[in-house]
């Protein structure tokens, strides 16, 4: 339902029932904040949208009434559809059992000990740092049902705007199309996650001069002095910030860049839907079970005692040291194996 990495890392389900039932209808029930990641994906039939959050805030806010009525009106409208199956991705969250009317119902929880889990004809544990990839539990709930996997590669729809806004953009930022682009997105919502302002700045002067690339940083709302900071930092480097795009034109230049550097981040997973090709710095979180299957990626990680924790926070007395520990070299190493192994910048390079 949220966390665009985690709809995107499920996506390889929707190929599994696809291969062994070509006319199934596929439902796929998402938080409203996500939906435009699932927005004209073609094996989706039917979208359906739900605003989680304000469901949530009733009921903790002692409206019970409301909650209750809000809770019966979501109940039903599934339930008329009459679905066969359910796979329910949510399962720890108790509320969530509300909107798997079906006689068949999966559930995939990280926790053994969920409290609803009889109310399920079948289950599935996420171990925690248990070495498996998070695609592969989503591709267990499928299997039970008798649709082994098909690939495991994520897989994203296009939106018909997202061209148009793309030459805009490029119209409105001076943006030379016959130069390579290559996009830096280096903020998280985990701070232990983000990448350093001061080595992005480093990497962006050295695709500038190694490869004549114009820069794109991507921000948040919340992300514009960091972004502004690796601008300030920057000693020769054309760098546009993109910041106050929606999500289809985000995935709209993602779709159109050379290369993305990049954390653990939605970016990464975007990316790696698209098929561009990316560099991934990880640092707490496990490569294992997090780095994209079937995709043109390299990983750069420097693995030190207490990582990967996979931890929202930080708690070494060296803080995000194991980010910190990534240097200039180690990218610059990542992207000229990039060069040689995808032919990424197929435009002529400039020395």
């Amino acid at each position: 339902m949220w966390a665009i990495g985690d709809i995107l890392m499920a996506t390889p389900m929707i190929d599994a029932i696809r291969t062994k039932e070509p006319d199934a209808h596929i439902a796929w029930l998402v938080d409203v904040k996500n939906a435009e990641v699932l927005e004209n994906h073609p094996g989706i039939d039917e979208v359906i949208v739900i605003d989680s959050g304000h469901w949530r805030r009733l009921r903790r806010r002692g409206n019970l009434i409301a909650w209750a009525a809000l809770t019966a009106e979501l109940h039903g409208s599934i339930k008329r559809r009459q679905f066969d199956a359910v796979i329910n991705c949510q399962a720890e969250d108790w509320w969530s059992r509300f909107l798997c009317p079906a006689p068949v119902r999966v559930g995939v929880a990280w926790s053994i000990k969920t409290r609803w889990r009889h109310w399920y004809t079948h289950f599935v544990v996420k171990q925690h740092r248990g070495g498996l990839h998070n695609t592969d539990h989503f591709l267990q709930a499928t299997t039970i049902l008798g649709f082994p996997p098909a690939s495991k590669r994520m897989t994203i729809g296009e939106t018909p705007d997202e061209a148009s806004f793309f030459e805009d953009f490029v119209r409105r930022n001076g943006i030379d199309t016959d130069r390579p682009m290559i996009v830096i997105a280096p903020f998280s919502t985990a701070e232990n996650r983000s990448l350093e302002p001061a080595l992005m700045a480093q990497v962006a002067d050295w695709l500038d001069a190694e490869y004549g690339a114009k820069i794109v940083v991507t921000a948040g709302p919340g992300d514009k002095e960091k972004a502004r900071a690796i601008v300030d930092a920057s000693t020769r480097a054309s760098i546009v910030v993109a910041e106050g795009t929606g999500l289809r034109e985000y995935i709209s230049i993602l779709r159109h860049a050379d290369l993305i550097v990049t954390g653990d981040s939605s970016p990464m997973h975007l990316a790696a839907a698209l098929g561009t090709p990316y560099v991934a710095l990880f640092g707490p979180t496990p490569v294992n079970e997090r780095a994209p299957f079937d995709s043109k990626g390299h990983v750069i990680v420097k693995p030190i005692p207490c990582s990967p924790c996979d931890l929202s926070t930080c708690s070494n007395k060296v803080f995000k040291e194991c980010m910190k520990l990534i240097e200039l070299a180690d990218i610059q190493k990542a992207v000229r194996d990039m060069v040689a192994e995808y032919g990424v910048f197929s435009k002529t390079p400039v020395l």
